[in-house]
């Protein structure tokens, strides 16, 4: 029986890392729809965008599929051409007017989840520049953040683009930049400046997750079942964090074992309290290094030549450390798989080590 549920749960396994290896392979493409955008008394019209962001080979994701894998989203070409494209569009251009170029610093779009529904963000920081031939004047700075609910917020991100643009234009519109005195720099040094700062959510929150699983236990000694429960903090810069365990099992000892330990049954039954690392590798992935203290009793019945039934209590004490990986997503709310090994020290009077395979599966929330 043991054998059989193993099996099925390593296939299971390795259908979801399948169908999620498939998943992050995909992209998703953005394409702004043209509107028009009216600013009143437009002083200006646009000359070009530049991207002035490090990482240039993403714009944001999508979730995709029912762990909600993170998926790179891009624009058709650049960041500069989807961006001036629309804008050349939505705004009128009187040539006659102070020319304008304006840098994107920072741009992003997300998805994330909150209870039944999901949340689509777009974040944009730009600076505007007063050209003059190959030279750029900084007259005002700026940051908009588009955010919207919904059952299937993949759909609307280029809306929430277009709102983000219309934002930074209107307060650029309404800034009077024009009372800004002209300190000019080459475009060429303007260009060439990146920045990594991100205004919108620098701060490292931490936020406590619940983790409850059922697993199975394959050792050389003793198979079983139990429940586990896991509380932890999860930091948004990463790292190690620590984890609280709190677990039942419930194992059936080899019964040569016990024959040869001069015993006719053994019943066995303990929890477990212990503390651990866990560390993210990788957007779903993750590993965990868990100590764990088994507290119990075993009964054990021996049969005396005199043919009464000899039974003997014990309580059981002990140390199980546990190496394991874990999928399981930033969402809320995420289905979990793990898979790993343990080793078990115990002073059972049956034996005292164990070594084998855990399978677990639960829910985080």
């Amino acid at each position: 029986m043991f054998d059989k549920l193993k099996c099925s749960c390593l296939l299971v396994l390795l259908f979801i890392l399948f169908s999620q290896q498939k998943i992050s392979a995909q992209s998703e493409t953005v394409v702004i729809k043209n509107s028009l955008l009216r600013l009143p008394n437009q002083q200006f019209y646009l000359l070009g965008v530049l991207d002035g962001r490090t990482d240039k080979s993403e714009i944001g994701y999508f979730t995709k599929g029912p762990f909600n894998k993170r998926v790179p989203a891009n624009f058709t070409g650049t960041l500069e051409d989807a961006f001036s494209s629309y804008l050349n569009f939505a705004l009128s251009k009187d040539t006659t007017k102070t020319s304008i170029v304006m840098k994107v610093m920072n741009f992003k779009i997300s998805e994330r989840e909150d209870g039944t529904d999901e949340i689509g963000k777009a974040e944009l920081q730009v600076i505007f520049y007063v050209s003059d031939k190959d030279k750029l004047a900084k007259v005002f700075q700026t940051e908009a953040i588009a955010e919207e609910k919904g059952a299937d917020i993949s759909l609307s991100h280029e809306r929430r683009i277009r709102k983000v643009l219309e934002n930074v234009l209107m307060g650029f519109n309404n800034s009077g930049w024009q009372e800004t005195p002209l300190v000019y720099e080459p475009m060429s040094l303007v260009k060439a400046q990146t920045t990594d700062v991100k205004t919108f959510d620098n701060t490292k929150k931490r936020k406590w997750n619940n983790l409850v699983t059922g697993h199975g236990a394959f050792g050389t000694n003793a198979e079983g079942w139990g429940i586990s429960y896991y509380g932890f903090n999860v930091s948004e810069s990463g790292g190690w964090f620590l984890t609280y365990t709190v677990s039942y099992d419930n194992y059936v000892v080899d019964p040569g074992l016990i024959i040869r330990k001069g015993y006719n049954s053994l019943d066995l039954n303990y929890g477990k309290i212990g503390v651990g690392l866990m560390r993210r590798i990788g957007e779903d992935f993750h590993f965990a290094f868990n100590a764990l203290v088994p507290i119990g009793a075993e009964k054990l019945t021996k049969r005396l030549e005199t043919g009464s039934v000899l039974e003997t209590n014990n309580i059981i004490l002990g140390l199980e450390p546990q190496q394991c990986f874990y999928f399981m997503t930033k969402s809320k709310v995420s289905l979990v798989l793990g898979a790993g090994i343990f080793e078990r020290f115990t002073t059972s009077k049956v034996y005292n080590f164990d070594i084998g395979l855990r399978i677990e599966v639960g829910i985080k929330f």
